[in-house]
């Protein structure tokens, strides 16, 4: 976390909530073609222990969010979006960040996840941060039968890979003009 600078816009990365569901349900209806349920969020949201959903928010209002779960030493991050208004702004990176964060501080040893082949932008991020494509699943999206790249970030329990991800973290602040804050539980 930096020092407090009021110059710079406050982005607050937090834990999701269940009064949140409309926010990250207005975002994920401008960024699927196909999304989810509002049950389902809600579900994963009172669900706390088994699901990890974060927030980003600027003044107060959901701009990002990030949800996925915990299996056994697995962190499956199932899904990742920003308001249109917002995107390219780094906001996603951090939100993963993060997560990769709590998910070593959970115990997982790995994360996985799933993006269409079209979704260049996703691609070029989880490269970025280290992720690794492990195979190419068949007809996974059920909209348009496309395929999936399923990708890997392993390693996460290592204090190699805990460093690395703290000095992205901080490399992330350097080059953002935000005033980052969030009361997660880092691992």
């Amino acid at each position: 976390m930096t020092t407090p600078d009021s110059s710079r816009p406050v982005l607050v990365v937090r834990r999701a909530r269940p009064a949140d569901l409309r926010a990250i349900l207005a975002i994920e209806q401008q960024s699927f073609p196909v999304p989810w349920s509002a049950q389902m969020i809600a579900s994963d949201l009172a669900a706390p222990a088994e699901a990890l959903y974060l927030v980003a928010e600027l003044a107060g209002e959901p701009v990002a969010y990030l949800g996925g779960w915990f299996y056994d030493v697995e962190f499956h991050l199932g899904t990742l979006a920003t308001a249109p208004a917002f995107r390219r702004r780094g906001l996603a990176e951090i939100l993963v960040l993060l997560a990769l964060q709590m998910a070593a501080g959970a115990g997982s040893r790995l994360v996985v996840l799933e993006y269409r082949v079209s979704n260049q932008a996703a691609a070029a991020l989880y490269k970025k941060l280290g992720f690794r494509v492990t195979r190419l699943r068949r007809c996974y999206y059920p909209d348009n039968q496309e395929d999936a790249v399923e990708a890997v970030f392993p390693d996460l329990l290592a204090h190699a890979t805990r460093q690395q991800l703290a000095e992205k973290v901080a490399a992330w602040q350097a080059q953002h003009d935000y005033d980052l804050r969030t009361a997660l539980q880092l691992g």
